[in-house]
């Protein structure tokens, strides 16, 4: 029997792909892709800040200098993107004292719905604003209903269970 052909030389780089370790030829390789025409510049990057932004931004902070930062800030005025939405702003969320939520508590059972002057006398008393207390009126009965339907929700499935046993707790 005769030794097998010698594989073809293999081109720099491709000495174990798959083609060459077979022995065999392989096509001529792909042309690579053409370059991607370059993005526009978005405006500020790397660059001195136009009039318009010069104007209502005014220089970069000093910090920015001292990091060596080379473009500008984002900014909100420039950038519609950026800018917050029109309206009412964001409410902080309260951290009531334990004495406040004592007392909200006490008038929430007393009744859920708190309105018009009595809501003011309460948020007077415990130093809070109306919306304060308002939303917490609401936040509160949403939790008591969720609770309320849980309690309901665990009586059926006990009542079910209770049916499927006879009276010796046997199924």
């Amino acid at each position: 029997m005769p030794p097998p052909a010698p594989p073809p030389p293999a081109r720099p780089g491709q000495a174990f792909t798959i083609a060459a370790l077979l022995g065999r030829s392989s096509p001529p390789p792909a042309p690579p892709p053409p370059p991607t025409p370059p993005l526009p510049p978005l405006p500020h990057w790397g660059a001195p800040p136009g009039p318009l932004c010069a104007a209502c931004c005014g220089p970069p902070p000093a910090w920015a200098a001292r990091l060596g930062a080379t473009g500008f800030l984002l900014s909100k005025c420039c950038f519609p993107i950026f800018k917050t939405k029109a309206g009412k702003a964001k409410r902080v969320r309260t951290i009531f004292t334990s004495d406040q939520l004592a007392r909200l508590e006490k008038e929430f059972a007393r009744q859920q719905y708190m309105v018009g002057t009595e809501r003011c006398l309460l948020a007077s008393a415990l130093h809070l604003t109306e919306e304060q207390v308002k939303v917490w009126f609401q936040n509160r009965r949403i939790k008591w209903r969720k609770q309320s339907l849980e309690q309901q929700q665990a009586k059926l499935a006990k009542m079910g269970e209770g049916e499927t046993m006879d009276g010796e707790g046997r199924k």
